[in-house]
């Protein structure tokens, strides 16, 4: 049995656990300086795949690197990495990947089919023409829709930027609203955790970060600001893959936060 915490960094590129988990890898900086790297689960699902480590042979064929971070669609914007991905010796022999990369397309209103037959020219331009003309993806493969092009309102900048600078709010809570990650919510200084952890919703998944104080053991006053990606087990499987698949570029966006929580009660 495949569990993605057990896999080492050669291994963490496009797996898929026995749970049908897609497996996704990470890197950290230690104080040291030197990079770590980590495999874990995440919220993305297969319906179709399950206990699969990519071979060599499709890690080549489709042009992937075996430390590859995140689940993204910034690839399908490369001309050469698509052509790799269309080519039949990728997308017809290798499943998992193409399979993957449909539902990354299909999270941008993209129908892959029809991407592979625009990519000899301007790949970037070929999606915007294909998502202009109203051929849309029909909908994913599988369960693995991963819409990674969400949008960032410049309100989710400027009210964190509030945040770390000015320590205006003790809390900011966000939503994917119409394919683009809003405000939802603003907590006061003087608002508590209690009133943090009320404002999220029971059944739906958010984003959110946390200006928390505390006292070191030497007795001085600090601050950290937390990224909490919050997940009940009660929300819809499709909304848990969106904000999954999404988390990493949003949270690019927000420059300054110290500590990533996945909370799901």
């Amino acid at each position: 049995e495949i569990t993605c915490e057990q896999l080492d960094e050669d291994t963490c590129t496009y797996p898929v656990s026995s749970a049908r988990k897609r497996c996704v890898l990470e890197k950290h900086v230690k104080r040291s300086g030197e990079d770590e790297f980590t495999c874990r689960t995440s919220e993305i699902e297969d319906d179709k795949i399950n206990n699969w480590i990519e071979i060599d042979k499709c890690v080549k064929a489709c042009r992937l690197g075996r430390k590859s971070f995140g689940i993204l669609s910034d690839s399908l914007l490369k001309s050469r990495f698509t052509e790799m991905l269309c080519s039949p010796q990728c997308y017809n022999s290798c499943p998992n990947v193409a399979d993957l990369y449909f539902n990354l397309a299909a999270g941008e209103s993209v129908f892959l089919p029809k991407l592979c037959e625009a990519q000899g020219a301007n790949t970037q331009r070929g999606l915007a023409e294909i998502r202009s003309s109203g051929i849309v993806a029909p909908g994913p493969a599988s369960g693995a829709n991963a819409a990674s092009g969400m949008a960032v309102d410049d309100e989710c900048k400027l009210k964190f930027l509030e945040l770390k600078a000015k320590r205006n709010y003790r809390f900011i809570v966000f939503k994917i609203q119409e394919q683009q990650v809003v405000v939802e919510k603003v907590g006061s200084p003087q608002e508590t955790y209690e009133d943090f952890t009320a404002a999220l919703p029971a059944d739906e998944c958010r984003y959110a970060v946390f200006d928390f104080d505390f006292t070191t053991d030497e007795n001085c006053q600090k601050s950290k600001i937390f990224f909490i990606a919050w997940s009940p087990d009660t929300s819809r499987v499709r909304s848990k893959m969106v904000y999954a698949s999404s988390k990493d570029r949003f949270k690019r966006e927000l420059d300054g936060i110290q500590v990533e929580l996945q909370a799901t009660d």
